[in-house]
């Protein structure tokens, strides 16, 4: 465990690691944005998708992190 092995340790740790891939993914979501919207004639037609998956990977990933810590 990174913060010990209480249980305030592992709500730490999940606290720690939900904000850490919500910033870390944020940051990738914006570096290809842009590079999409400037490099890609259709972009604006498939732009509802690509929000969609921007949206939804790193909700089902910090969804999927709790479900295995309730484990």
């Amino acid at each position: 465990m990174i913060f010990g092995e209480s249980s305030g340790g592992i709500i730490g740790t999940a606290i720690f690691v939900s904000i850490f891939v919500i910033f870390i993914w944020v940051h990738g979501v914006m570096g290809i944005n842009t590079l999409l919207r400037y490099n890609m004639r259709s972009y604006k037609k498939y732009v509802k998708y690509f929000y969609t998956i921007y949206i939804g990977i790193p909700v089902l990933g910090i969804f999927g992190f709790w479900s295995g810590l309730k484990e």
